[in-house]
């Protein structure tokens, strides 16, 4: 299991890169989405007056 790092349509069939390996996407099984990171709120910004 890992992170998707690549995707390669060049050949006959979708290889995805996973890590240092390579899987046929027809091989995956499972799918899990990361939850969503927010970015901190910028409490350096200018305010207008």
């Amino acid at each position: 299991m890992g992170v998707v790092t690549a995707v390669d349509f060049s050949g006959a069939q979708p290889i995805l890169t996973v890590g240092a390996g390579k899987i046929l996407l027809s091989d995956v099984t499972d799918v899990r989405i990361p939850p969503a990171v927010t970015a901190p709120a910028d409490t350096d910004a200018e305010t207008e007056s």
